[in-house]
């Protein structure tokens, strides 16, 4: 069983590559095995990443009404070459090694545990021509890396469908190499960047390994926080980013307005394990120790520039046992380590395959999703960013999204500026979503939901 197709398929040119033990030349296998497909529709583009030193951000200034200037202080802005109409983001904060103490809930004794990496994931307000990026609220550490992933795919409809185009060659703008075109664009020689599916001289985005972690087991007393531990089923001595998120995030009682989001930090213990810690009380609704988390292991570096090669390398390998791969510039296929590869089909490649309105006065309750999956899936929301009245945007989040609005004393009945949840949409499991609005507001929120192919990986 051939991992991957290169060539003419059900009538269309494309690469199709299957995960391992399954037949990417059987035009009817079941879309859930494939790792890659060139026909796919709204398949994630990636357009534009980095990792940039978190000190250099500015915090913003905003005004919210007539409450005056909010400080938020909880925020880093952070300017990008492109536009984020149309677009979709993620982000995580890398933030270095140390050490926590964990023990069982029952008080037993203290334990210090060395971490190697650890990381903070929430979501991305997307503002036109930058982005805001939420802090972690326990950030006395070194605030680290901003890592960040802007994909031209969209998230909110089905792309336009056509022929597209595979080239294996020289390109006479980018040079030698792979170059494929999504659905509706033929010819990948006069491609957009945008439209380009895969090329070899840009990054791309891919996953190397998903599970679910919990719920929790340990409980840190030095930090009041809740944590489960994963072992994973590969090693990765680099520490990558981890992609994740709770399906049972919310937290508190909707009726009094204390509804909240569980946001775990990610910590890697080892090359094969992580830990997932959340700080909130043992007593929360919904259980202290019973969260869990979804999550992904990302083989991208956000800090890989591209381009051209320097010289003649193989890059574009293909074998039955191994399956198809295309390697980082100016590395020769038959020495790249797991670190050199931009694509591999034994990865799992991003597609949004389901769409779901989010519509103006939809009730609080359980809903269908577009597309049913056997795992938990890495869903996207946008939603409106009602915070501030001055400077809206566009949340974009995996799994489990809130905003929260400032509200003025009138609203509260005291002397100081208080919040409150103004809505919630989160993954409950592979069939489902959860959707929470405040009514008190006026007028209330509309977005969007994606479903994305990777469930079980």
């Amino acid at each position: 069983m051939p991992p991957y197709h290169i060539g003419n398929l059900g009538g269309m040119t494309r690469l199709r590559t299957a995960r391992p033990g399954y037949d990417a030349q059987d035009p009817a296998l079941d879309p859930r095995f494939l790792s890659f497909d060139s026909q796919w529709l709204n398949s994630f583009r990636l357009v534009e990443s980095a990792a940039i030193p978190a000190a250099w951000l500015p915090d913003g200034y905003v005004s919210d009404g007539g409450m005056g200037s909010i400080p938020y202080s909880d925020y880093r802005f952070l300017q990008i070459s492109i536009s984020t109409a149309n677009r979709a983001f993620f982000a995580t904060n890398r933030r270095g090694g140390g050490s926590r103490s964990f023990s069982d809930p029952s008080g037993g004794p203290t334990n210090p545990v060395a971490y190697a990496q650890s990381y903070f994931s929430r979501y991305v307000v997307m503002m036109g021509d930058h982005i805001r990026l939420p802090r972690p609220s326990d950030e006395a550490v070194p605030p680290g890396d901003i890592l960040y992933w802007a994909f031209q795919s969209t998230p909110t409809a089905p792309e336009p469908t056509g022929p597209n185009g595979v080239l294996y060659g020289n390109h006479a703008a980018l040079g030698p190499g792979l170059y494929i075109s999504r659905p509706g664009v033929a010819d990948p020689l006069t491609a957009a960047d945008g439209d380009l599916v895969l090329a070899s001289t840009r990054n791309y985005f891919q996953i190397a390994e998903t599970g679910t972690a919990g719920p929790a087991g340990l409980y840190s007393f030095a930090h009041a926080a809740w944590t489960t531990i994963v072992t994973l089923s590969n090693s990765y001595p680099s520490y990558p980013p981890v992609m994740y998120y709770c399906p049972n995030a919310r937290v508190g009682d909707t009726g009094t307005g204390a509804l909240r989001i569980r946001e775990p930090t990610c910590y890697w213990l080892s090359p094969n394990q992580l830990a997932f810690t959340h700080q909130e009380p043992s007593t929360a609704p919904g259980g202290g120790g019973g969260f869990y988390v979804r999550f992904a292991i990302i083989a991208s570096d956000p800090a890989y520039a591209g381009g051209s090669d320097s010289g003649s390398f193989l890059r574009c390998y293909a074998s039955p046992a191994t399956g198809f791969g295309v390697t980082k510039k100016n590395v020769h296929a038959t020495s790249a380590g797991a670190e050199d590869w931009l694509f591999r089909s034994d990865r799992a490649s991003f597609h949004f395959n389901g769409f779901d309105d989010i519509g103006l006065g939809r009730a609080s309750a359980v809903y269908t999703s577009p597309v049913a999956t056997a795992g938990l899936p890495f869903s996207f929301f946008t939603m409106p960013d009602v915070s501030l009245v001055t400077e809206l945007g566009t949340l974009c989040g995996v799994g489990a999204i809130g905003s929260t609005h400032w509200r003025g004393p009138e609203a509260v009945g005291s002397g100081s500026i208080a919040s409150r949840m103004r809505y919630l949409a989160q993954t409950i499991n592979g069939s489902q979503y959860y959707w929470w609005q405040d009514g008190t507001f006026p007028g209330g929120t509309a977005g969007k939901l994606a479903t994305v192919n990777v469930s079980d990986f």
